[in-house]
Order: C-alpha cells, then structure tokens, then sequence
C-alpha cells in the first residue's frame, strides 16, 4: 500500500506484549516521510505499554458519567438510548445500571442478556442472581477481567485477592499493603537482593500496570499528600467473585453463611451499631447473633479484619469463637472500644500472628504487656496520630519489622536496640539515660528509615561511629538533627565559641552505606560539611539533600561528586553567600538572607530535567543561571524549563525573571510574589490563575504590580495556558490594556474575572498597539468563555463591546462599578460586520472600518451583540448610576435564553427600559423581558410605575425581587402567573400592587418595610379571592398581617418568620387569634426585635404542629409564655438574648409551667439537642432548661 504523503490515523488496539523498542521504531521510521499529521493511536491493558511508546501523558479510560452510562445502557437492552417505553423494565433496568458502575464493556454483555426477553421476570431474575458476574459468560466482563487475571504469577492473583475483604474503594497505602501481604506469606523470596518489601512493591505496580488497583491522592482528613490504592467498581466485584472460597466479609446487611474453606474474613458494621447521646456506641443484640450464627467455627482463619466501630458486649461475645482462630495471621481493628486493651490477651493467640493493626479514635491508652509475648510478630500499626503508652517489654519482639505509631512513641521505647528486624525508626532521640544512647542504633542493621534527635548528647567521633550507619546497607533515608541553639541555652552559648568542632566531629561520624537516598541535617552548626559528603565513594546514591538551620555553614561541598543527586533543599542558612548546582529535578532555597549568587555546573541539563523550583525569603539574591540564560536557550531554539511542574519565587526584590511565566503548559503550582517586574501571580493545577491581589473586596490594590501597564506575552506566556480554565485580574491599577492575541491563545478559558483595574480599557489610557491587537485576535477571542466578571473597572464601552463580539460561548456577564460605560445598546442586525459588533474604535488609523465604528455610538456606550443572544443566560448590572438604555425598548426581549437578570443600583438604566408614557396607564412602566427569564432582581430607586411583562404574555419567572426603591408606587404582576418567591422590601412608597390574586404557585414571600402590600392583600382577600393557596414560608414585619382575613386562606403555611417590630411589645388579643389559625405552621421565628418586642404570644401553646421554635436578636424578651410551648415542639433555638431571659431560665430550675417539668443541665457547648435537635446559641448562659416530654431524650455535647 503506497502511504507516502498521505496524512495517516493508524490504531493498534488492545496491545499487551511490552514492545520491543527496535521493531517500534523501525514502524515509526517508515511513517517519516509522511505529511505533518499522521497520528498512532494504541489501545492496551497494560500501563507499562503506554508509557513506553506514547508521546504524550496515557488517556486512562474511567467509569462514564451516570447520565452517558443510562444512554448507553438503554441502546444496549432496548435497542434505543431514547427508549421510553415500558416503565417497570425501565425501573429495573435502573437499579441494574446502578450496580454496572458506569462500565461500558459491562453495559454492553448485560444489555444483551436483557434484550433477549423484554419482560418483567426476565429482568428481575438477571438483577436478583446478577448474572453479569458469571465467569462463564462468554464475552462478559467477568471473562475479560478473568483472561487478564490468570496471566497474573499465582502468588499475586493471592495478593489481589486478599483485598476483596476490604471494603470497595478502600484506600491501601502501598507498603500497607505490602506488609499485609508478607504477613500472608504471599511475597516470595527468589534469593535476590532485594528486601521481601521491595519485592512487594513489585507486585503492586504489576497489578497498578494491569489496572486491578487505581492511585488516587488520599483524602484530606489526611494531612500531607499520600499516594494511596483503591480496587474500584465492578474490578471489586471481580475480586469477590475469584476470591469467594477463601475470602469472605459479612455486614448488618448481608450475613451469608460462611463456607468451611474461608481462610481470610472482614466484618463490616457500618451499619450495625450507633451511638447514644453521650457517644457511646450502642449495643446491638441482633447484629451480635448474626455474627455469631454465622461464625461458627474459625479454626482455619488466617485473616480477621473488623471494620467500622464496635462495642464491648461485642468483643466478648466473639471472644470464644475467636478463641478458636489458633491460626490467625493478621488481626486489624479499625476503631477500637475503650475496654479493648484488657481483652486482646484472651482474644488473640499469640503464636501466629504476624500483623496486628488496632485504631482507636480516642487514642489508645496503654498498650496491654501482653505484646511482649508475640515473639513473631512483624506489623504494629497503633495509628500514626495517637500516643500510646508502650509497655514494658516490648523490646523483646525480635520479629518485628514495621511499628506505625506517633512520632514520640519510639523516643519511649527503652533498649529499641533489642528490635533487629525493625526497618523505620523515624523519630529516635539520644537521652543521657540507659537504654536511649546512641548505641542502641549499632545492631539494628535492617533499618530503611532513620531519624536520630538531640545529636548534642554525643560528645565524640567513636561514639558516633559506634552506632555503625556505615554497616547498615539496607539504610535509604536518614535525617541528622541537633536542638537549634538560643542565644540563653548553655549549650547554644559553648557552639558560638570554638566548640562547634564536637559537632563536627559527631557528623564525620555518622558516616552512612553508600546505599543512602535521601539525606536531610538540621541544626548542625559547624562550619564545615562532611568529609565524607564530598567523597566520590561515600554517598554515591544519593538523591535528596536537605539541609536546614545550619547557622554557620557557609560552604557546600562540590555536587559534582553526588551523581544520582536529584533534590536540593537548602532553607534557613543565613550564612551561605554562594550555592554551585548540578543538574537537579527539585531546588529549594527558603531563608538564605545573604545568599546572592547561585551557578550551576550544567546550565542546560538543568534547564531540562527541573521540576520544582523554590525560591523564598531571599533578599540578596541577584543571579540564576536559568534566568541569565533564558535568552541564549531561545537563539538556541531550546524551550525554556520544559519539565517545570511548580515554580514558586516570593521576598525575592533583586531577582529578575526576564523570561514569561508559566514556562510550560504543564506546570501544575505557579507562586510569584515580590519579585521585581512581575505581578503576584498565583495558579493552581494549570487551570487557575490570578494575577494581583487574591482578596476580596473593592477597589484592592496590588503593589508588586504598580510598574505593569500592559500585559502582554512578555509576562504571561499565554501559548502555555491552553488549558487554563479560570483566571482572575485584580488590583491591577495601573495596567491599560492586556493582549488580545494573548487572550486568544486561551482556548480552554471558561470564566474571566478583572477587579480593580481603573485604568484597564479605558479611552483615556488606552494604547495605540490595542487597535492591532484586537484586529490580530479576529475571531479566535476566547472561543470557550462562559463567565466574564468585570468589578470596580474603567473600562470604556467600546472595548467591552468589541470582546462581546468575539464571545461565541459567553452566559454570565457581571458589570459591577464600571463608570466609563454610560450607555447600553442592543446591536442590530443591519450592523452586524464580518469579523464582530458594531462598536467604536479609535479612527487614528483611517481605515473604513474605524469611521464606520466611530460613527455609530461614542466610548462610553457598550453594544450587547446579537451573537450573544442565543448563549447568554445570566446578565448583572450592579453600581452604574450613570448607565442608560439607548434602543427599542423590545430589544432586551430578544435574548431568548436569558434566565436571570440583575439590575442594582443603576436608576437610569432602569428608568430607560421601561415605557414612560404618562397617558396610557397599560403601557406606562412597562418592561418588556424575555420569556425564558427565570429570576429578576431590582435594587434601587425605579419609575413610580413597573410592569414585568412578556412576549405571547408566556413567562417562566419563578423569583421576583425589588429592594430599596423609594419611588415605586404601582407594581403590576397579573404577567408574572408562575411566580414562586416573591420579595418586596424598603418600597414605602408602593400603593398598589396588582395580580397578587394569580400568583397560585407562590410558595415564599418576604413583605418588608414596604408598607402598602399588606393593604392590597386585605382587600384582595376581602372580595372573596382565595389568595396564595401553596405558600409555604412568609417573613413579615408588621403583626397586623394575623388580623386580616388572609391570615384565613394561609392553610399551607409551614414557616413564618417575623422580625424587625417597631414600637411592638406583645400581639393584641385580636393578633393572637390571628396566630392560632396557622395549624399547618411548624417553624415560627422571632429575629431581630431588638428591645421593642417584649412578651412571646401567649397563644404559642395551641399551634398543633410547631416543630421549631427560634428567637434570635431579641433584647426586650425575659421570659416564655406562662401557658408553655407547644407538646410539638422537637427544637428551640435562642440566641443574641438579654441576660434577663438568661436569669429566668436559670429561675426556673425548680419550677414548673402548666404541666411541664423543667430538667436542668449544664452546658457544656453552645448545642443542646431536644428530640431532633435543641440549640442555645448564646455562650453567657450557664444552664439549658427543657421540658421533660415522655419519650424525648436529652442530649448534651
């Protein structure tokens, strides 16, 4: 076949064999000669594939969305994705998608067991039996993943296996993984070098390879970032169903009988116990017989896995029946009872165990001694976030490989020399006391990790030397730390003098194997490194140096003799002038206040392999090789720190960066803050960017960029931000243009945000380059922008309306305090142009098109261009007050998916889009508004006369808000017929509302200082109209509401809020009538009466469904109703009360109202929960009062 200039897709699909790289390229050789485009798309199973022979990052395929999945699964079982047919099969056909877990290869092998019978039966009998999981479905899932799975060596199939125990999506660190492997005796020793851990890892990143196991980042209840493991989906699945001889785990839910052969079980009670009102976790009798029914004999256990939390009847319970498990390997309790510790000694039978993993969420107390006696055991995890108190003894297990504790707890463990097997002793501090010197460390020769303190206790090279790191092969981090001198410790006083040669002694003596990676000293405060830090055969492994707080050392030795060195961390070495650098992957420099000079031995191996670079708090700083040669790489043609992931420069003022940021389009962390000629700029994970100042507010001010008046390519490289999503530009005051080129090359931005740029756009900075700018950009401006946010701006409208023109996807649009833009207009489609809007350009250059725009408006004008019209869903104006309205008052209909629309203090913008004419009284304050509209907020002053009205009369408005508008007298919503939240306040002036009677699906009003509403319901009501049947919740502040005859008709009513009363200090009796006929009120709220509002309504006793009772800001309030409260009521809530209603709560202690018995407690916590919840919110009350109501609980926190 002849494929010589010809553009070519070639696909390989499901490739598994790792490639042979000679024959690969031999392929891509004869594709050479093609024309620029072929592209190689590879499908494959295998990781290892991908990244071998792929060009760019692998695409990993993962679940679809629920949404595409339902499609997919439909056009898989009927045939159809838009099926609609049969509603039974459709409900079943769900609660089976469900459990596909968004697969499609499983869409597709179930859908074609549903489609051959379209029946109810069928369909049940499929979900009931879940026939998808059967390993002899040809073509099914399950066979798939089967096929890859028996590739896998036997000993890893058992390793994957053991973990369908675990719940789905469990998260695995590696080596905990790797450890409960081990403990199995599943990692076999092939009589290499390498430890059974690293040989562990290997099996994980097989399975990782093969896709069995996902990484994902660990939660952030977590602190750090931590690379964790996860069997997902219908992959969990698969594991249950090879694994369901030997593995088991039974819950609340599902407790099936346990088969004889089952050698490895969890117990899951998620959903088994809760807990009481003190937190103590509840018994749970029939999830105890489940266990124990089905549990009958465990002899042949080798895995005991509880999950969840549990209580102590439990334990005991099970304590027999576990008696009998003489063969467990690992035991793991994921959150322990307190009573626990006294019961691991007739629980456990020490012989076998290798693992042994407990986690309590109070902490542990005292590890039980009967530890000392698990002689084989190799894991203790004893959670890394508790203390626990180590018991004598516990020295004697020799076995033990991994402790996972605390960092202080090893520092407890007398004579840890006795543990030879332990392979991390992270935190070991030198005491002057027996059992803690620094020659416990000599015979533990399997140490991977080790991290000694208070090096000052050593006082001779031969007692450094003593503890033999230069024995320890297996050693790979390491961190020497001595206690930082103050200028008051005696200590600090002798190493100011002439003794810092004891510390540099000790340091000659803690010589490491050459095996060592990663290498960190603190506190050291000699002058001299290490001889054997410079010796080519010393550290010839090492990766990371970090070296921190070593006050006098001024000179590093040469990198050149650390090969493998990759990371460099230097911070807080005030006397360091001048580092030399090798090539590296990760530079950190933190508080280094004299250093001044960095050089590198190979500038552009650096320039290739730097991932992070860190420069902070360093004043002095003047020269960076990479900085210096960033204009030679460019003659060079090379890229400029292409591999660069996080690059973070701030306190830096005599560091220039002379080549534009980010460097590449993958950098995912991007800091830049007080460094000369540049903004603050922060951006995070390649899609966020800000510019300026990142707080809040108006008007902020950025002084780092007081020098940047145009942002242009040479500071933002904007060809790297393809992928950027969200950028924001604020306190930017004297920046005058930006590069519309630049932004052009911003292809995937969806919101753009520009705040506090008083000179940004306007017409009397702009400059001359900004006309060539936009005509340059043409129709690629932003072809992805969703949101653009413009606050606090001088930008003419010009310039606004000419970026609207190249906004194909544009559907937010916010204007906050722009004062340059003084009028608005609605393009017409006469005066559309080829390449945008119609809109003004400075005519300087002569060109038709200039005089055409000149011609059509002035600066100050914006154009909202018909491209728009079809995409724009959300318009906010807010803070113009000059900006009117030039047009057809029709225009503003056109935008026909318009569905919110905010106008804030903006008077003549809004005076100008309604009609005004005095001698119709249909047509004056008309406004005519698109029927899509869906929520219309006005705040400010408006005409004396406002219509909302609609095209064809059809409205979708469903949220009407006017504030603050001192003119309105006549409001008319007769066109606002499917209203449901309806806000009128601070309108004194409003008369007459009308159409109050067809607003049948409101369902919330707020009446609020607007005191002409209530009269026009009154009178509504009053000619027999059935007013508001659906209303829901209403807030008001006038209590004359309950004497109307609405009050009547509020038959729906679940919550009213009353607040701000003036001059009112209790309901008349008439009001309380009112009151009593809200029988479907359950929420009732008094807020913010200040001390007008004196007495609670005596009436509250006889509303029948009051759940929730709240008085919040009511000072005049001293005491509750004498008839009491509601035998409804489930929570009261007060709060920002007088001290006087805190006093008489506190009367009330031994007292007694009209048959409620008062309880007193003392609190402890602003919360208090009655029932469902009861809350006091106010801190100065020392006692909570409730009635003791039968069946409630009280509950203190």
């Amino acid at each position: 076949m002849h494929i010589t200039s010809k553009r070519i897709l070639l696909i390989f699909d499901d490739v598994w064999d790792d490639f042979n790289l000679c024959r690969w390229n031999q392929l891509l050789a004869s594709l050479q000669s093609n024309t620029k485009g072929t592209v190689i798309l590879l499908t494959t199973r295998k990781l290892s594939v991908a990244q071998t022979v792929g060009t760019v990052e692998p695409f990993k395929l993962w679940d679809l969305e629920y949404e595409d999945f339902w499609l997919l699964f439909k056009s898989c079982a009927f045939g159809d994705e838009d099926y609609e047919g049969n509603k039974s099969l459709s409900i079943i056909g769900f609660q089976i998608a469900e459990k596909l877990k968004g697969n499609p290869l499983a869409a597709a092998t179930v859908g074609g067991l549903l489609r051959r019978s379209l029946t109810i039966d069928h369909w049940s009998n499929i979900l009931k039996n879940e026939d998808w999981k059967s390993l002899q479905l040809n073509g099914g899932i399950m066979s798939a993943l089967k096929f890859t799975y028996d590739q896998l060596p036997y000993h890893v199939q058992q390793c994957f296996s053991l973990c369908s125990i675990f719940p789905e999506k469990y998260q695995f660190l590696g080596e905990e993984l790797v450890q409960i492997w081990i403990s199995q005796g599943f990692v076999k020793c092939d009589h290499s070098s390498k430890r059974l851990e690293e040989k562990g890892m290997d099996y994980l990143a097989d399975l990782v390879n093969l896709g069995f196991f996902q990484q994902v980042e660990r939660e952030e209840t977590y602190p750090g970032s931590q690379t964790c493991y996860v069997i997902c989906g219908l992959m969990h699945d698969f594991a249950r169903v090879v694994s369901r001889a030997e593995c088991a785990t039974m819950d609340s839910l599902q407790c099936c009988e346990m088969l004889p052969t089952i050698r490895h079980l969890s117990i899951v009670s998620d959903f088994g116990y809760s807990t009481d009102q003190h937190g103590n976790i509840r018994r749970n009798k029939k999830f105890e017989k489940k266990i124990l029914t089905v549990c009958t004999s465990l002899w042949k256990l080798r895995t005991l896995v509880l999950i969840g939390q549990y209580d102590l009847f439990f334990f005991k319970s099970f304590q027999d029946i576990l008696q009998e498990a003489r063969h467990l390997r690992l035991l793991q309790i994921s959150v322990a009872s307190a009573g626990l510790n006294p019961l691991l000694c007739s629980l456990v039978y020490p012989t076998h165990l290798r693992y042994l993993r407990v986690d309590a969420p109070n902490g542990l107390g005292s590890l039980p001694g009967i530890l000392s006696k698990f002689r084989h055991l190799q894991v203790l995890r004893v959670g890394s976030y508790t203390n626990p108190t180590i018991p004598v003894g516990i020295d004697h297990i020799v076995s033990l490989r991994h402790l996972v504790a605390e960092e202080g707890t090893y520092s407890s463990i007398a004579n840890i020399g006795n543990l030879t097997s332990l392979q991390e002793l992270p935190n070991f501090v030198i005491q002057n006391s027996s059992g803690f010197d620094i020659t416990q460390l000599q015979s533990m020769k399997e140490l991977v990790q080790l991290g000694v303190y208070q090096l000052e206790n050593v006082k001779t090279w031969e007692e450094a030397y003593g503890a033999g790191l230069k024995e320890k092969q297996h050693l790979e981090e390491m961190h020497l730390s001595w206690k930082v001198p103050s200028s008051d410790d005696e200590y600090g006083r002798d190493m100011s003098s002439d003794k810092d040669w004891v510390s540099a002694d000790v340091l000659e003596g803690l010589e490491p194997h050459n095996n060592l990676k990663h290498l960190r000293i603190s506190g050291y405060n000699g002058h001299l490194s290490p001889t054997w830090l410079a010796n080519s055969s010393s550290v010839t492994c090492l990766q990371t140096l970090h070296i921190e707080g070593c006050g006098n050392l001024d000179i590093l030795p040469s990198f050149e003799q650390l090969p493998s060195l990759r990371n460099l961390k230097l911070m807080e070495m005030p006397s360091m002038t001048e580092v030399s650098i090798p090539s590296l992957e990760e530079l950190v420099l933190i508080q280094m206040p004299k250093l001044e000079r960095i050089s590198s031995i190979s500038t552009r191996d650096l320039n290739s392999n730097l991932r992070v670079l860190k420069i902070q708090r360093c004043p002095a700083i003047k020269i960076f090789p990479l900085f210096e040669s960033s204009q030679e790489f460019k003659i060079e043609q090379m890229s400029w720190l292409p591999s660069l992931r996080e690059l973070i420069i701030h306190g830096c003022p005599n560091l220039l960066v002379p080549h534009p940021l980010p460097p590449s389009p993958t950098i995912s962390k991007l800091s830049i803050v007080d460094v000369p000629t540049l903004p603050r700029i922060e951006g995070s994970s390649g899609d966020t960017l800000t510019i300026g100042s990142g707080s809040e507010g108006n008007d902020n001010f950025d002084p780092s960029s007081v020098m940047m008046t145009i942002l242009d390519c040479k500071i933002l490289a904007f060809h790297n931000l393809w992928g950027l999503r969200y950028l924001r530009i604020d306190g930017c005051q004297n920046l005058v243009s930006i590069s519309f080129p630049g932004l052009g090359e911003l292809i995937s931005l969806k919101s753009l945000e520009i705040c506090s740029c008083r000179k940004l756009f306007s017409s009397n900075f702009m400059p001359k380059h900004t006309r060539e700018d936009v005509t340059a950009a043409n129709c690629n401006f932003l072809p992805s922008l969703v949101t653009l946010r413009i606050k606090c701006c001088g930008i003419a409208g010009k310039w606004l309306s000419l970026m609207l023109g190249y906004m194909q996807a544009l559907a937010e649009l916010y204007l906050e305090d722009c004062l340059e833009i003084t009028q608005m207009v609605i393009e017409e489609e006469e005066n559309i142009q080829p390449y945008g809007v119609s809109v003004p350009v400075d005519s300087s250059s002569g060109g038709p098109e200039d005089t055409l725009l000149t011609s059509s408006v002035q600066d100050g004008i914006f154009c909202l261009p018909l491209n728009l019209m079809s995409s724009l869903k959300k318009i906010s104006i807010r803070e113009c007050p000059h900006l009117v309205f030039r047009g057809n008052h029709k225009d503003l209909s056109r935008f026909t998916c318009l569905e919110k629309l905010t106008v804030w203090g903006c008077p003549r913008l809004l005076s100008s889009l309604v009609d005004r004419d005095g001698n119709d009284d249909e047509m004056n304050g008309r406004w005519l508004l698109p029927k899509s509209l869906e929520e219309l907020e006005i705040r400010g002053d408006s005409p004396d006369m406002l219509q909302p009205c609609f095209p064809g009369n059809l409205t979708c408005l469903r949220k009407l808000q006017v504030w603050f508008s001192p003119s309105l007298r006549y409001l008319q919503l007769r066109n606002c017929t499917t209203l449901e939240d309806l806000i009128i306040g601070n309108c004194r002036s409003l008369a007459a509302v009308e159409g109050l009677q067809i607003l049948c699906s409101l369902r919330y009003s707020k009446l609020f200082k607007s005191p002409g509403v209530l009269p026009c319901l009154e009178n509504l009501s009053r000619l027999g109209y059935a007013l508001f049947p659906g209303l829901e919740r209403l807030v008001v502040d006038d209590p004359s509401v309950f004497t109307m005859s609405v009050c009547k008709q509020l038959t729906s009513l679940q919550h009213l809020e009353l607040e701000n009363w003036e001059f009112v200090t209790r309901l008349t009796e008439e009001q309380e009538r009112g009151l009593q006929l809200l029988k479907s009120l359950q929420e009732l709220e008094f807020r913010d009466c200040s001390y007008d509002l004196k007495y609670l309504p005596a009436a509250l006793h006889s509303l029948p469904s009051l759940k929730r009772l709240k008085i919040n800001g009511c000072l005049g309030i001293t005491r509750l109703p004498e008839q009491g409260l509601p035998l409804s009521l489930q929570e009261l809530d007060i709060s920002n009360c007088s001290k006087v209603f805190n006093d008489y709560c506190k009367s009330l202690e031994t007292g007694k109202l009209k048959g409620w018995t008062w309880t007193v407690f003392r609190m402890r916590a602003p919360l208090c929960f009655l029932d469902h919840k009861f809350v006091l919110a106010d801190r100065s009350l020392d006692h909570v009062f409730l009635p003791s109501i039968r069946d409630v609980f009280f509950i203190l926190f």
